[in-house]
């Protein structure tokens, strides 16, 4: 699935991760410690500072409301006190955060698919459901 693609460069750095160990710790590098110290970690964090400055740009998303103009998008023309039936994360979520957070249509009942059909969401949410319930 497509939300897992970074799985493989996980056990891939944890591979490289293991090897640099192993070399670092080495005794000629007067076991690792003073190594460690005084280089590793200084460099470590000169890189990660250096990914945030050089990469903060292209990758800010704080101004970003595709999501939520999709949930409003599936919420705003539905009647009053309508019923959705929704499926899959991107989708029931949209509209869940614009109900719960944003106090948006709260007068429309969202239903997730998938979940009904768990005998939990029943016993948990039915109740919740108001006069629908």
């Amino acid at each position: 699935h497509m939300r897992f693609w970074m799985q493989p460069h996980l056990i891939s750095f944890m591979l490289v991760a293991i090897g640099f160990k192993g070399v670092l710790s080495h005794e000629l590098l007067a076991g690792g410690v003073l190594w460690k110290r005084y280089i590793v970690v200084p460099l470590v964090l000169a890189m990660l500072g250096a990914q945030v400055v050089l990469n903060y740009k292209n990758l800010d998303q704080s101004d970003n409301t595709h999501i939520a103009e999709l949930g409003k998008k599936h919420l705003q023309y539905l009647p009053k006190n309508s019923i959705i039936i929704s499926q899959g994360d991107m989708v029931t979520n949209s509209m869940r955060y614009l109900q719960r957070c944003e106090k948006y249509r709260t007068d429309v009942l969202l239903l997730d698919e998938t979940m009904m059909t768990y005998k939990w969401m029943r016993d948990v949410q039915g109740p919740k459901m108001g006069p629908w319930g």
